[in-house]
C-alpha cells in the first residue's frame, strides 16, 4: 500500500514538471563560454592529476617505512621518486612535480580543444 501512494506521488509530480512553464529547449548558449569553462576545468583537473597520483605514491612509500623490516626499502623508493622529480626539475623536485602538472595541463587542454572542435564538426554547429 505504501508503495501505491509512492508511486501516485511520484506521478503527480512528474506530472508537475510536465505541465511548467518553464522549458530549457528554449536556453541557448553560446559555445564559446561554454568552451572555455570546458578548457579550465580540464586545465586545472589535469594539472592536479598527477600532482596527487604522485602524492600518494610519496606517501604510500613514507607509510609503509613503518611497517618492520620496510625502512630501507621506502627509504630506496623515496630517493627514486625524488630523483625521477629531480630530473624534470633541473635538479629541484619540487620544479620537477609542477613542470609534470604543466605538461599534463597543456596535454589535457589540446584534448578538450580538439573534442570541443569535433563536437562542433559533428553536431554542425
Amino acid at each position: 500500500m505504501a508503495l501505491r501512494r509512492m508511486v501516485e506521488k511520484r506521478v503527480q509530480q512528474v506530472t508537475c514538471i510536465q505541465n511548467s512553464q518553464f522549458n530549457w529547449s528554449n536556453i541557448e548558449m553560446s559555445s564559446l563560454p561554454v568552451f572555455i569553462r570546458s578548457l579550465l576545468l580540464t586545465t586545472v583537473l589535469s594539472f592536479v592529476a598527477p600532482l596527487v597520483l604522485i602524492s600518494g605514491i610519496m606517501v604510500s612509500i613514507f607509510l609503509s617505512g613503518y611497517l618492520p623490516g620496510m625502512a630501507g626499502i621506502s627509504q630506496a623508493g623515496a630517493t627514486i621518486v625524488w630523483n625521477f622529480l629531480a630530473t624534470f626539475g633541473s635538479g629541484c623536485p619540487m620544479e620537477g612535480l609542477v613542470t609534470i602538472g604543466l605538461a599534463c595541463s597543456f596535454v589535457g587542454a589540446l584534448f578538450d580543444t580538439y573534442a570541443f572542435y569535433r563536437n562542433q564538426i559533428l553536431h554542425g554547429n
